[in-house]
């Protein structure tokens, strides 16, 4: 007598529910990040995913003539080429 052939359904549900989610596609851009840090720091990068709406930059901070600060990231498409003040430690930047 043989045994009837048995859909595998368990294994097979969680199979398929792990490997969906990606074959699920966005269009959201992935970019590196790191926070505003003098520019003599080293920072390892991290990949982030912006939001639908969001850009990816890089951020200058001068003070006068020098290069001071850096940082990477997301930012709405909005805040592109704009000039922005930042104080940090009681110095004023200007990150653009």
């Amino acid at each position: 007598m043989s045994r009837p052939q048995m859909f595998p359904f368990p294994s097979t549900i969680l199979c398929l529910s792990l490997f969906l989610p990606a074959l699920h596609c966005n269009n959201n851009l992935l970019c590196y990040y790191s926070p505003i840090m003098y520019r003599n720091k080293t920072f390892d990068l991290i990949l982030t995913e912006c939001p639908p709406a969001e850009l990816c930059m890089t951020g200058n901070g001068r003070y006068g003539n020098h290069s001071a600060l850096s940082t990477r990231g997301c930012m709405a498409s909005t805040g592109c080429g704009q000039i922005h003040p930042l104080r940090l430690k009681g110095t004023v930047y200007t990150m653009t």
